[in-house]
C-alpha cells in the first residue's frame, strides 16, 4: 500500500502510487508527532504469532490473568 503525504500535490494511489505519495513509501521522521510516538512507546508489543491459536485480525496480544485474594 502506498502512503500519501498531505503535503504534496498530485494523486497517490493506494494500489499503484503517484507523485502524492511518500518516497519509498517511508514517513520523514521529522513529520511523526513526538507526543503520538510517547504513546506508542507505552503500548505492549504483540506476543502471539499470526496464525496462531487463539490469534486474529485484531488479537495478537495476551496476557496471563493473576488471581487476586482477598483477606
Amino acid at each position: 500500500m502506498f502512503i500519501k503525504d498531505p503535503a504534496l500535490p498530485g494523486a497517490c494511489n493506494v494500489a499503484t502510487g503517484g507523485p502524492g505519495c511518500f518516497a519509498n513509501n517511508i514517513i520523514p521522521l521529522d513529520r511523526l508527532d513526538r507526543n503520538a510516538l510517547a504513546l506508542l512507546n507505552m503500548m505492549p508489543l504483540p506476543n502471539v504469532a499470526p496464525g496462531a491459536p487463539g490469534s486474529g485480525a485484531l488479537s495478537n496480544f495476551t496476557r496471563q490473568e493473576t488471581p487476586t485474594t482477598r483477606a
